[in-house]
Formats: C-alpha cells, structure tokens, sequence
C-alpha cells in the first residue's frame, strides 16, 4: 500500500515539473 501514495506523490510531482517546463516553452514548438 505504501508504494502506491509512493507512486501518486511522484506522479503528481512530476506532472507539476512537465507543466512548470512546459511553460518555459515557446508555445509554438509544437509538443
């Protein structure tokens, strides 16, 4: 059971960091 919260912070935290370097992106530069 613990890996599963385990696994939930570490998604959560790395869709902040794909949103956080997506907008550091140009919006044009497609994906």
């Amino acid at each position: 059971m613990r890996q599963t919260k385990m696994f939930q912070t570490v998604s959560k935290i790395s869709k902040q960091f794909f949103y956080l370097s997506k907008d550091k992106r140009p919006a044009h530069s497609g994906q």
